[in-house]
Protein backbone atom coordinates (compact mmCIF):
# COMPACT_ATOMS: atom_id res chain seq x y z
CA UNK A 1 0.00 0.00 0.00
CA UNK A 2 1.77 3.23 -1.02
CA UNK A 3 1.24 6.30 1.09
CA UNK A 4 0.70 9.66 -0.19
CA UNK A 5 3.65 12.47 -0.06
CA UNK A 6 0.88 14.87 2.29
CA UNK A 7 0.39 12.05 4.57
CA UNK A 8 4.21 11.29 5.21
CA UNK A 9 4.48 15.33 5.67
CA UNK A 10 1.33 15.50 8.04
CA UNK A 11 3.07 12.50 10.02
CA UNK A 12 6.40 14.31 10.01
CA UNK A 13 5.26 17.54 11.48
CA UNK A 14 3.10 15.83 13.93
CA UNK A 15 5.83 13.80 15.11
CA UNK A 16 8.15 17.25 15.51
CA UNK A 17 5.42 19.19 16.99
CA UNK A 18 4.77 16.16 19.33
CA UNK A 19 8.27 15.85 20.28
CA UNK A 20 8.80 19.82 20.33
CA UNK A 21 5.92 20.11 23.49
CA UNK A 22 7.76 16.77 24.86
CA UNK A 23 10.49 18.36 24.75
CA UNK A 24 9.46 21.89 26.10
CA UNK A 25 7.09 20.16 28.78
CA UNK A 26 10.62 18.14 30.21
CA UNK A 27 12.55 21.55 30.17
CA UNK A 28 9.81 23.32 32.09
CA UNK A 29 9.72 20.79 34.48
CA UNK A 30 13.33 20.56 35.05
CA UNK A 31 13.54 24.48 35.22
CA UNK A 32 10.96 24.71 37.95
CA UNK A 33 11.60 20.93 40.11
CA UNK A 34 15.72 21.87 40.05
CA UNK A 35 17.10 24.14 41.99
CA UNK A 36 20.03 24.52 39.58
CA UNK A 37 18.45 28.00 38.16
CA UNK A 38 16.91 29.23 41.66
CA UNK A 39 17.88 32.60 43.33
CA UNK A 40 19.35 31.66 46.40
CA UNK A 41 21.14 35.11 46.96
CA UNK A 42 20.36 39.05 46.69
CA UNK A 43 23.14 40.85 46.74
CA UNK A 44 22.81 44.29 47.13
CA UNK A 45 24.97 47.06 47.09
CA UNK A 46 25.18 50.72 47.28
CA UNK A 47 22.61 51.38 50.27
CA UNK A 48 22.76 51.16 53.60
CA UNK A 49 23.01 47.97 55.99
CA UNK A 50 19.77 48.12 57.21
CA UNK A 51 18.24 49.06 54.27
CA UNK A 52 20.08 46.03 52.29
CA UNK A 53 18.54 44.02 54.71
CA UNK A 54 14.65 45.39 54.21
CA UNK A 55 15.35 45.10 50.72
CA UNK A 56 16.36 41.38 50.37
CA UNK A 57 13.40 40.31 52.96
CA UNK A 58 10.97 42.15 50.22
CA UNK A 59 12.10 40.52 47.73
CA UNK A 60 12.13 37.13 49.08
CA UNK A 61 8.40 37.19 49.81
CA UNK A 62 7.64 38.95 46.24
CA UNK A 63 9.16 36.03 44.88
CA UNK A 64 6.76 33.50 45.67
CA UNK A 65 4.38 33.80 43.25
CA UNK A 66 4.89 32.82 39.47
CA UNK A 67 5.40 35.78 36.27
CA UNK A 68 3.83 34.95 32.64
CA UNK A 69 1.62 32.92 34.25
CA UNK A 70 3.77 29.95 34.75
CA UNK A 71 7.44 30.50 35.34
CA UNK A 72 7.96 31.44 39.29
CA UNK A 73 9.81 34.27 40.41
CA UNK A 74 12.36 32.90 42.40
CA UNK A 75 14.47 31.41 39.17
CA UNK A 76 17.43 33.06 37.14
CA UNK A 77 15.70 33.28 33.98
CA UNK A 78 11.80 34.29 35.20
CA UNK A 79 12.58 36.99 38.18
CA UNK A 80 10.17 39.93 38.10
CA UNK A 81 12.22 43.14 37.36
CA UNK A 82 9.22 45.34 38.46
CA UNK A 83 9.16 43.43 41.91
CA UNK A 84 12.96 44.35 42.37
CA UNK A 85 12.39 47.82 41.03
CA UNK A 86 9.21 48.26 43.35
CA UNK A 87 10.91 46.93 46.43
CA UNK A 88 14.41 48.70 45.99
CA UNK A 89 11.91 52.28 45.66
CA UNK A 90 9.97 51.99 48.66
CA UNK A 91 12.75 50.75 50.99
CA UNK A 92 15.07 53.81 48.76
CA UNK A 93 13.28 56.63 47.30
CA UNK A 94 16.11 58.74 46.09
CA UNK A 95 16.92 56.00 43.90
CA UNK A 96 18.47 57.28 40.53
CA UNK A 97 19.11 53.94 39.00
CA UNK A 98 18.65 49.82 39.37
CA UNK A 99 21.38 47.73 37.63
CA UNK A 100 20.00 44.43 38.48
CA UNK A 101 22.75 41.50 36.82
CA UNK A 102 23.93 37.56 37.36
CA UNK A 103 26.24 37.85 40.64
CA UNK A 104 26.83 33.92 40.47
CA UNK A 105 25.03 30.73 39.24
CA UNK A 106 22.37 30.86 42.06
CA UNK A 107 22.73 34.95 42.93
CA UNK A 108 21.72 38.41 41.53
CA UNK A 109 23.62 41.25 42.01
CA UNK A 110 21.03 44.53 42.13
CA UNK A 111 23.48 47.46 42.03
CA UNK A 112 21.48 50.85 43.79
CA UNK A 113 22.61 54.62 42.79
CA UNK A 114 21.03 57.60 44.27
CA UNK A 115 20.80 61.07 43.31
CA UNK A 116 22.96 63.69 45.04
CA UNK A 117 20.63 66.39 46.59
CA UNK A 118 22.26 69.99 46.43
CA UNK A 119 19.50 71.92 48.16
CA UNK A 120 15.98 70.80 48.89
CA UNK A 121 12.54 72.01 49.15
CA UNK A 122 11.50 70.52 52.16
CA UNK A 123 14.02 68.02 55.66
CA UNK A 124 11.90 65.31 53.12
CA UNK A 125 12.58 66.34 49.12
CA UNK A 126 16.04 67.00 47.77
CA UNK A 127 16.53 68.96 44.23
CA UNK A 128 19.94 67.86 42.32
CA UNK A 129 22.04 69.93 40.72
CA UNK A 130 20.15 69.13 38.04
CA UNK A 131 17.31 69.67 38.99
CA UNK A 132 15.58 66.95 39.75
CA UNK A 133 13.03 66.60 42.72
CA UNK A 134 12.61 63.56 44.93
CA UNK A 135 11.95 62.39 47.90
CA UNK A 136 14.23 61.05 49.83
CA UNK A 137 15.21 59.24 53.64
CA UNK A 138 18.59 60.48 53.67
CA UNK A 139 19.03 63.81 56.26
CA UNK A 140 19.07 67.22 54.57
CA UNK A 141 19.49 69.28 57.22
CA UNK A 142 22.89 71.08 56.29
CA UNK A 143 21.39 71.37 52.58
CA UNK A 144 19.93 75.18 51.37
CA UNK A 145 16.04 75.33 51.59
CA UNK A 146 14.79 76.60 47.65
CA UNK A 147 12.19 78.73 47.46
CA UNK A 148 10.62 79.19 44.34
CA UNK A 149 7.04 79.20 43.26
CA UNK A 150 8.77 77.13 39.96
CA UNK A 151 6.85 74.29 38.41
CA UNK A 152 7.54 70.51 37.92
CA UNK A 153 7.57 68.39 34.40
CA UNK A 154 7.81 64.40 34.17
CA UNK A 155 10.10 63.18 32.46
CA UNK A 156 12.19 59.20 32.50
CA UNK A 157 15.52 57.94 32.72
CA UNK A 158 17.02 54.92 32.83
CA UNK A 159 13.13 52.79 33.19
CA UNK A 160 12.38 55.47 35.97
CA UNK A 161 10.01 58.51 36.05
CA UNK A 162 11.15 61.84 37.83
CA UNK A 163 10.41 65.26 38.76
CA UNK A 164 12.34 67.62 37.21
CA UNK A 165 12.28 72.11 37.69
CA UNK A 166 10.59 73.05 34.73
CA UNK A 167 11.48 77.03 35.37
CA UNK A 168 15.31 76.35 35.12
CA UNK A 169 18.06 74.99 32.52
CA UNK A 170 20.63 72.34 34.21
CA UNK A 171 23.39 74.25 33.23
CA UNK A 172 22.36 77.07 35.35
CA UNK A 173 21.15 75.13 38.00
CA UNK A 174 24.83 73.26 38.21
CA UNK A 175 26.18 77.12 38.17
CA UNK A 176 24.36 78.55 40.98
CA UNK A 177 25.37 75.37 43.30
CA UNK A 178 29.16 75.57 42.56
CA UNK A 179 28.37 79.53 43.17
CA UNK A 180 26.89 78.98 46.58
CA UNK A 181 30.07 75.83 47.31
CA UNK A 182 32.35 79.17 46.94
CA UNK A 183 30.16 81.68 48.95
CA UNK A 184 30.43 79.00 51.80
CA UNK A 185 33.82 78.17 51.74
CA UNK A 186 34.98 82.14 51.57
CA UNK A 187 32.00 84.05 53.00
CA UNK A 188 29.34 82.02 54.74
CA UNK A 189 27.14 79.04 54.97
CA UNK A 190 23.90 79.39 52.79
CA UNK A 191 20.76 78.71 53.92
CA UNK A 192 18.20 79.73 51.55
CA UNK A 193 17.88 80.34 47.93
CA UNK A 194 15.10 82.39 47.32
CA UNK A 195 14.27 82.95 43.72
CA UNK A 196 12.21 86.44 43.49
CA UNK A 197 9.23 86.75 41.30
CA UNK A 198 11.04 89.08 39.07
CA UNK A 199 14.38 85.86 38.61
CA UNK A 200 16.62 87.97 40.76
CA UNK A 201 18.12 85.74 43.40
CA UNK A 202 19.12 86.32 46.87
CA UNK A 203 21.30 84.20 49.14
CA UNK A 204 20.72 84.62 52.49
CA UNK A 205 23.18 83.22 55.27
CA UNK A 206 23.31 80.31 58.06
CA UNK A 207 22.41 81.84 61.65
CA UNK A 208 23.05 85.63 59.97
CA UNK A 209 21.23 87.77 58.73
CA UNK A 210 23.64 88.57 55.60
CA UNK A 211 22.75 88.05 51.91
CA UNK A 212 23.99 88.19 48.60
CA UNK A 213 22.25 89.46 46.00
CA UNK A 214 22.22 87.80 42.09
CA UNK A 215 21.04 89.45 38.83
CA UNK A 216 18.01 87.04 37.04
CA UNK A 217 20.23 83.97 34.67
CA UNK A 218 23.29 85.96 35.40
CA UNK A 219 26.63 84.73 34.43
CA UNK A 220 27.71 83.48 37.88
CA UNK A 221 31.31 82.84 36.52
CA UNK A 222 31.65 86.36 36.01
CA UNK A 223 29.90 86.78 39.18
CA UNK A 224 32.32 85.17 41.31
CA UNK A 225 35.00 87.15 40.17
CA UNK A 226 33.26 90.29 40.69
CA UNK A 227 32.33 88.96 44.37
CA UNK A 228 35.68 87.42 44.86
CA UNK A 229 37.50 90.81 44.12
CA UNK A 230 34.92 93.11 45.98
CA UNK A 231 35.93 91.46 49.21
CA UNK A 232 39.73 91.48 48.52
CA UNK A 233 39.56 95.48 48.04
CA UNK A 234 39.37 98.08 51.42
CA UNK A 235 37.58 98.81 52.95
CA UNK A 236 35.00 96.38 52.19
CA UNK A 237 38.03 93.68 52.94
CA UNK A 238 38.99 95.27 56.50
CA UNK A 239 34.79 95.36 57.39
CA UNK A 240 34.09 92.12 56.74
CA UNK A 241 37.15 90.82 59.12
CA UNK A 242 35.78 93.04 61.60
CA UNK A 243 32.06 93.03 61.60
CA UNK A 244 31.33 89.63 58.49
CA UNK A 245 28.14 89.11 61.74
CA UNK A 246 26.61 92.71 61.03
CA UNK A 247 27.09 92.46 57.11
CA UNK A 248 23.37 93.47 55.64
CA UNK A 249 23.92 92.07 52.12
CA UNK A 250 26.17 91.98 48.96
CA UNK A 251 24.71 93.02 45.67
CA UNK A 252 25.77 91.70 42.47
CA UNK A 253 23.22 93.18 40.17
CA UNK A 254 24.70 96.10 38.64
CA UNK A 255 27.55 94.53 36.76
CA UNK A 256 30.84 95.72 37.85
CA UNK A 257 29.44 97.98 40.33
CA UNK A 258 28.81 96.37 43.81
CA UNK A 259 27.37 97.39 46.27
CA UNK A 260 26.97 95.89 50.17
CA UNK A 261 25.88 97.43 53.68
CA UNK A 262 26.90 96.77 56.99
CA UNK A 263 23.55 97.07 60.30
CA UNK A 264 20.42 96.16 60.78
CA UNK A 265 17.39 97.00 58.52
CA UNK A 266 15.94 100.38 59.23
CA UNK A 267 19.14 101.72 61.07
CA UNK A 268 20.60 104.80 60.07
CA UNK A 269 24.22 103.51 59.08
CA UNK A 270 27.24 103.87 56.65
CA UNK A 271 26.97 102.62 53.05
CA UNK A 272 29.69 101.67 50.06
CA UNK A 273 29.83 101.17 47.03
CA UNK A 274 32.61 99.64 44.96
CA UNK A 275 33.45 100.25 40.98
CA UNK A 276 34.94 96.78 39.38
CA UNK A 277 37.07 97.38 36.28
CA UNK A 278 38.55 94.28 34.92
CA UNK A 279 38.00 91.96 37.84
CA UNK A 280 40.17 94.73 40.12
CA UNK A 281 38.72 97.34 42.21
CA UNK A 282 40.01 100.48 41.52
CA UNK A 283 37.85 103.34 43.21
CA UNK A 284 35.68 103.59 46.47
CA UNK A 285 33.22 105.80 46.97
CA UNK A 286 31.60 106.04 50.33
CA UNK A 287 28.06 107.84 50.99
CA UNK A 288 25.30 108.09 53.60
CA UNK A 289 22.06 106.06 53.38
CA UNK A 290 19.16 105.37 55.20
CA UNK A 291 17.35 102.09 54.91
Amino acid sequence: MKIKRRTVEKIRNWLFLTSLIVSLGLLYKVYVEKDWFSIKEYVVVGVEEGEREEIIGRLHKLSSGVTLYFFPKDKLLSYSHGDIVSAVSEVVPSRKDIVVSLASVQSLRIEVTEHVPVMKISNSIGVTQEGVVFPTKRPLVKLPYFDSSTTTETFKENGLTFQRLSSFDQAYLKELSSFIDKVTSVLFPIAIIKIEEGGDVSLFAKGAPSKILLPARSDLDKGWSTLVSAIDTEPLKTLLEKERGNLSYIDLRFGNKVFYKFGKEGEFQNGSSTVIIDDHATETATSTTAE
